[in-house]
């Protein structure tokens, strides 16, 4: 007689907290987990291909920093599980930015300005202020572009160099994570896009490394 094969996947409260957290709940997780079966099932690499292929290459150099893998693997069968793996990851990422981030009303109030002055911040042709649009099309204002009641230094130089075409997810992780070309003698360490804008650093180090996402 033939076992029938276990279809439990088994995780643990800690792993649910942390994705309930980050906003994530079951629904999303058997989402995702559908659409990569009948990714399999099918054997539809092309589609695959096409959702990943939005990233840059810098975007995908980013993405592996912060953990992701098999971006590489181009071997039969591998393109379309790694890929896909990476769209999921990536959207996994997004909701939990979006529920680390601010609503318009939140930022008026930090920065002590009007909902009317945060808005103006947002136009596209000068931007002050990073937003993307999340759930029915609602503004979110990732933190990192903050400091105390304040923006960091030099932001709109930052949105200026840009690709309106980056991904939030991939800003995120490029102004978050401690950057090689970005050495503080003073403090004997390298520094995140971030602080290092924070610390007083010149800008030109940090916009000649956007310019490649």
């Amino acid at each position: 007689m033939t076992a029938e094969p276990d279809t439990t996947i088994n995780v643990n409260s800690q792993d649910l907290q942390a994705l309930g957290n980050a906003g994530i709940n079951k629904a999303d997780i058997e989402k995702m987990l559908h659409a990569l079966a009948t990714d399999l099932r099918s054997g539809n690499e092309a589609a695959v291909h096409d959702q990943a292929n939005g990233l840059t290459a810098a975007e995908i150099e980013i993405l592996r920093e912060g953990g992701a893998y098999g971006l590489d693997d181009t071997s039969p069968g591998a393109l379309a599980r790694s890929r896909r793996l990476a769209v999921m990851r990536l959207q996994l990422e997004f909701k939990q930015l979006q529920r680390d981030s601010l609503y318009a009303s939140a930022v008026a109030e930090l920065l002590g300005i009007s909902a009317a002055r945060v808005r103006q911040l947002t136009n596209p042709g000068n931007p002050g202020l990073y937003s993307f649009k999340g759930a029915r099309s609602k503004a979110w204002f990732p933190r990192w572009q903050f400091v105390e009641s304040s923006v960091i230094p030099h932001l709109r130089l930052v949105l200026q160099t840009l690709s309106p075409q980056a991904h939030p997810v991939t800003v995120q992780q490029f102004m978050t994570q401690v950057n090689n070309d970005l050495w503080s003698s003073e403090l004997e360490e390298n520094l995140s896009p971030r602080d290092w804008l924070i610390a007083g650093y010149p800008a030109e180090p940090v916009l000649s490394l956007i310019r490649d996402i």
